[in-house]
């Protein structure tokens, strides 16, 4: 018997496999006919039951349900980390050096920022949609295009993200527990 913790991490892992093959469109968010990997990241846990729906929107006005529009290429010529700051509104950073588990979040920088992400579906590889591929797909999170060296020669991989604080973040840990009520009562 599955721990309510590795249950949820199952669902995840599931509802993202069900996602491979969706073509990649910017701000889409619909199985079969379109996403990118922010809207990917979000779908998947919305709809296994871990996240409130978040609509984009031009100009938020309610920031509990609402997240900004972005433009594809924001990432080249901006410092602002709006992907990092969507993906922090629900998942904390792991340690350095800690590896992740199915269902947890590996971000990487393109560009100025953190701008792409992909599920973890046994590491290294992750599921995520790329512009390039044109799909979501399986990747490796740690070589290659996605999670190998940058043009500058950096690595991409910016670290991992859980929906899991770690055991010691209590503040974290009952911030998670109070959203997952939240959106069980929507």
């Amino acid at each position: 018997m599955m721990s309510g913790e590795n249950a949820l991490r199952a669902a995840i892992v599931s509802e993202a496999r069900s996602w491979i093959g969706t073509p990649y469109l910017h701000q889409g968010r619909a199985k079969g006919a379109g996403v990118d990997c922010a809207m990917l990241l979000l779908e998947v846990y919305e709809r296994a039951g871990l996240l409130p729906h978040l609509e984009l929107a031009e100009i938020v006005t309610d920031p509990e349900k609402q997240i900004a529009k972005y433009p594809p290429d924001w990432m080249l010529h901006r410092d602002d980390e709006r992907y990092l700051r969507i993906v922090e509104r629900f998942a904390c950073r792991l340690p350095v050096g800690a590896m992740p588990s199915d269902g947890d979040i590996a971000l990487y920088r393109w560009g100025r920022t953190v701008s792409h992400g992909g599920i973890v579906d046994r590491w290294p590889r992750i599921i995520h949609a790329y512009s390039r591929s044109n799909r979501v797909e399986y990747g490796e999170g740690d070589r290659g295009e996605i999670g190998g060296p940058g043009p500058d020669g950096k690595p991409r991989l910016a670290g991992f993200w859980s929906l899991w604080p770690p055991r010691n973040n209590r503040g974290a840990r009952a911030q998670l527990a109070t959203a997952l009520e939240e959106s069980k009562a929507v």
